[in-house]
């Protein structure tokens, strides 16, 4: 698991390929800078080779300029991934001065941000995912603002359906996002705002 920090936030990355299978259409991308930060996760459909260069054309396209709006770093991915499979995905991007962030998602990916209140249980907020295909298909999106805190926790998942009876796929279990905690072939990142 790669873990990094900033003076922000603090972040890891986990993935893992399908049986020892060569290329993973799961990946994912952080760009942190001194007042925020984008974080990305996508799935090329399927798996292998083809999956992966999906993927790799999707993160290709949002690292030429990652501070764009989410709305132009999305039709970038789509232009750049129509000649692939196609794939899902989940971008937020962070602004810590005014401590909101934008998220949005397309197709079959997950995303959480799990609300630090001191003294209190956590609360739990789902990214709202739109249906289509990246490279294919995408619907019109508008990326959701809302306010982020020091102590919260944004989590996303590539490949899995929002939990269904306290479940999500791949034996993840409706925790996960407190404990980041997975099984099965799939692109995991916690991102904790700190500032």
């Amino acid at each position: 698991m790669e873990a990094l920090t900033s003076n922000i936030a603090e972040w890891g990355i986990e993935t893992r390929s399908v049986g020892g299978e060569f290329g993973c259409g799961d990946d994912a991308l952080i760009h942190w800078h001194s007042t925020g930060g984008l974080v990305a996760v996508v799935d090329g459909l399927g798996h292998g080779p083809g999956a992966s260069a999906a993927a790799q054309a999707a993160l290709e396209a949002i690292k030429a300029n990652p501070q764009d709006p989410l709305e132009r770093l999305l039709t970038r991915c789509h232009e750049a991934t129509r000649q692939t499979r196609g794939l899902t995905m989940a971008i937020a991007s962070i602004d810590a001065q005014q401590g909101q962030m934008a998220w949005l998602g397309v197709g079959n990916v997950h995303g959480s941000l799990v609300r630090s209140a001191p003294g209190k249980e956590p609360v739990l907020e789902s990214l709202l995912v739109r249906s289509g295909v990246v490279g294919h298909r995408i619907p019109p999106i508008v990326p959701l603002m809302i306010p982020l805190a020091a102590g919260d926790i944004l989590y996303y998942e590539a490949g899995q359906t929002p939990p269904i009876n306290k479940d999500a796929t791949n034996g993840v279990r409706f925790g996960y996002a407190l404990a980041a905690v997975s099984s099965g072939a799939t692109t995991t990142i916690a991102v904790k705002i700190g500032y």
